[in-house]
């Protein structure tokens, strides 16, 4: 138990290291520093979240809208049909960086209940009595498209930002 307890405190410090040096990289470079604070307003991304997105996230300048990016991360429903294959729900396309896939699930879970525009649309969804996985991945392509709004237009989280209201609000 003792050699476990040093090996996961060897570990926890190492990934602490690793950590603080992403920070200095992040710190040094101006653009990085600016996504960061940008992705930093998004209620229910924090600071892991941060660096693995801004590591994963390719140059925003090759998708021409925010479906792209969705559909080039994975978080889109892929359509098959094959005759009667008897299957009743669409799974999704897993394309991408299965490394941003997983990064978005917590978010997701924390934004279904501190990001009020994504609360709305996710309450919606249960509603209409989607089953909760597929709430979170809805939720999870919807906070990939307020990020690509928010770093493309330069702009801090607002939820009262037109652009990032959900497409049963008034506009």
């Amino acid at each position: 138990m003792r050699s476990l307890r040093r090996r996961i405190k060897a570990q926890e410090k190492e990934i602490a290291n690793i950590r603080l040096r992403i920070d200095k990289i992040v710190d040094g470079n101006d653009t990085l520093h600016r996504q960061r604070e940008l992705l930093a307003s998004v209620p229910g991304i924090g600071d892991v979240t941060c660096q693995i997105l801004l590591a994963e996230l390719p140059d925003l300048e090759l998708f021409s809208n925010a479906r792209q990016l969705a559909a080039w991360a994975g978080v889109t429903p892929r359509h098959f049909v094959s005759g009667t294959s008897g299957r009743s729900t669409t799974p999704i396309t897993k394309i991408g960086s299965a490394y941003l896939r997983r990064a978005l699930f917590m978010p997701a879970m924390n934004a279904r209940v501190f990001n009020p525009l994504l609360k709305t649309f996710a309450d919606r969804l249960k509603e209409n009595g989607k089953k909760p996985k597929q709430i979170i991945v809805a939720v999870m392509r919807k906070l990939l498209h307020q990020i690509y709004g928010i770093l493309k237009s330069d702009t801090p989280y607002s939820p009262e930002k037109r652009g990032l209201q959900t497409a049963h609000s008034p506009l």
